[in-house]
């Protein structure tokens, strides 16, 4: 990250499109980021310069969204196991907004997350 950060060190503040809504396997529902061009670039470039430091890079998959709600350990152990599709239906077409983003975190999904439940952050470059 540290590599990547002299390229990021002029890259202006991204505005990206928020809206629609979906869901991965019942578990999440998030809003969509619209595509992206400036974002897609961003992300090619840092997943070339991880390939250039020796990382082995396995998963070219790339759903950029925001989290509205998910099932959490919690939710499982009141039997909660799914999000029903048919309570945020007739909202899958909402526009919610646009935000400015002005850094990009490099997460850990295996170390625990912060008091606030947010995912450990290992590095974070500001544009």
């Amino acid at each position: 990250m540290n590599r990547f950060q002299d390229k990021l060190r002029n890259f202006s503040p991204l505005t990206l499109t928020v809206s629609t809504m979906g869901n991965f396997e019942d578990q999440v529902v998030y809003a969509a980021v619209t595509d992206n061009q400036r974002l897609n670039d961003l992300v090619e470039d840092l997943r070339e310069s991880f390939q250039r430091c020796g990382f082995l890079v396995t998963d070219e998959r790339f759903n950029p969204h925001v989290t509205i709600c998910k099932i959490t350990a919690r939710s499982r152990e009141r039997g909660i196991n799914r999000i029903e599709p048919s309570y945020y239906q007739e909202k899958t077409s909402a526009y919610f907004g646009q935000q400015d983003a002005k850094s990009i975190q490099l997460c850990s999904m295996a170390k625990p997350k912060s008091e606030s439940g947010y995912y450990h952050v290992e590095h974070e470059i500001y544009f």
